[in-house]
């Protein structure tokens, strides 16, 4: 593993001294102004049509910040995918320094409702979300865009459903995964965004996708509901055929909330990104029949929890539990000349005699969550830890399975206006060692830009606005 070597790299963890300067006061004073004309405006969900049949809400975020320890060209390469033993070098002697940085988001929600009578709803959405993160696994200002697959793009909402209070939800369509959804809402609520929700044995996103939803049961004193999503993925993968399945339980009694979410893959794109779309073995549809292909497997258990201990403090905790069958790296025809791979052993000994294929290897691993919120009027503090664990596997080359990472964040938000809330946010991320990011990430820059490879330990801080319409 190539290590910084230069002068020029500064490893300083502590607190990040004098960035801000100016920089700090006028996006404070750009966060107040955005407020003050948004405040003007009304903020709730608009209905219009008969009957207030059609509907526009959403929500937006913009934040200015700074982070420290940054290198964005310390790389060789620019594919960001630490699978391949060729993108794990850094380039030595580049400075890495404090940087600022601007971040944006925009989700506008479309639906349409209609009561069909005897008991049935109609419901229609259509979603997408805007962002300026450009990395290469994203690209452009689409947050997650098509990537070959037949579909014309990944949606977060994009279905249809009908609800029966008596028998429960059926909907079809394009859908955000519980696993995505619930560890994205427990990680921003304690200020740790961007931990578990982007990471994990799991998929966000699902293109064909059909889920049913109980109406709430009353059992063991308390309330729960059951559901159950079943997506097919790309089904221009025959040899390999793709198969989605998620089952999730929510159960409130009393100030306890729990959830828990079983998800079990099928030759799905390996990796270790829980943001990311269910579709086939690779991204892209000429692979379907391409029998050099081996198949993999990979899922999660996890279980989240919430109590709310008086009218101003709530806790959160959870556990998730990362599998993966590995991926075994194979030539195949395209830009890169290698289908998508996990944890495969690039010593020697894992090569197979004609040198077209590398055997993947079986892991697992367990990442962990604690947090806090407390709210004095218009006023809410709140903190989190999430814990990296390192993985279990016999695969002899390293893949990040021996480190592990603790994250830490610290917020305070404000309510400033109706649908308007200012935030301020800092957080820390601590690394086991130096080198590959723990197997349950899916990029070495895992955690807030913070490039494992090069430095153990990074912080920021960002100030913003949310508002919702």
């Amino acid at each position: 593993m190539n290590t910084p070597s230069s002068k020029k790299f500064i490893n300083s963890a502590g607190p990040l001294p004098q960035l801000i300067g100016s920089s700090k006061r006028i996006s404070f004073r750009l966060c107040l102004s955005a407020a003050a004309v948004l405040a003007a405006f009304p903020t709730h969900a608009f209905d219009f049509g008969p009957d207030d049949m059609f509907g526009v809400n959403g929500f937006g975020e913009v934040r200015f910040g700074m982070r420290n320890n940054q290198c964005s060209d310390c790389q060789w390469s620019s594919d960001k995918n630490k699978q391949a033993y060729w993108d794990d070098p850094i380039i030595p002697g580049r400075e890495f320094k404090s940087s600022g940085f601007t971040f944006w988001q925009i989700q506008p929600d479309l639906t349409a409702r209609y009561n069909l009578g005897g008991g049935y709803k109609f419901l229609a959405a259509l979603s997408q979300r805007w962002t300026n993160d450009t990395s290469s696994e994203h690209g452009g200002t689409v947050d997650v865009p098509n990537q070959g697959s037949i579909w014309t793009g990944y949606w977060y909402k994009k279905f249809v459903e009908v609800t029966h209070e008596d028998y429960g939800t059926l909907r079809v369509g394009h859908m955000t995964t519980q696993a995505w959804n619930l560890s994205d809402k427990y990680t921003y609520e304690t200020s740790i965004s961007g931990t578990l929700s982007p990471t994990g044995a799991g998929y966000g996103m699902l293109t064909s996708a059909i889920r049913f939803t109980s109406r709430p049961i009353d059992a063991f004193k308390g309330t729960m509901i059951v559901e159950g999503t079943y997506d097919l993925g790309n089904t221009e993968f025959n040899v390999h055929e793709p198969a989605f399945l998620e089952l999730y339980a929510k159960y409130d009694v009393g100030d306890l909330h729990l959830d828990g979410v079983l998800q079990s893959t099928r030759n799905g794109t390996p990796g270790a990104w829980g943001q990311g779309p269910f579709t086939g073995l690779t991204p892209n549809n000429s692979d379907g029949n391409n029998e050099a292909l081996v198949g993999s497997s990979q899922g999660i258990s996890m279980l989240l929890a919430r109590y709310q201990v008086d009218k101003k403090l709530e806790v959160l905790g959870g556990v998730r539990y990362n599998w993966w069958s590995g991926a075994t790296a194979v030539r195949i025809k395209n830009s890169s000349g290698w289908n998508s791979m996990f944890n495969v052993n690039w010593s020697p000994d894992g090569w197979s005699l004609d040198g077209k294929s590398v055997n993947g290897y079986p892991a697992d691993s367990v990442d962990l969550m604690l947090g806090a919120r407390y709210r004095m009027g218009k006023w809410l503090t709140n903190g989190g830890l999430a814990y990296f664990g390192t993985a279990n596997t016999d695969n002899p080359y390293d893949r990040g399975q021996n480190n592990s990472a603790l994250v830490g964040g610290f917020g305070m938000e404000y309510d400033y206006a109706d649908g308007v809330k200012l935030t301020f946010q800092t957080g820390a991320v601590h690394y086991a060692r130096l080198g590959l990011s723990p197997l349950s990430m899916g990029q070495n820059t895992g955690i807030n830009y913070s490039d494992s490879r090069v430095t153990r330990d990074s912080n920021w801080f960002s100030v913003g606005m949310v508002f919702g319409f």
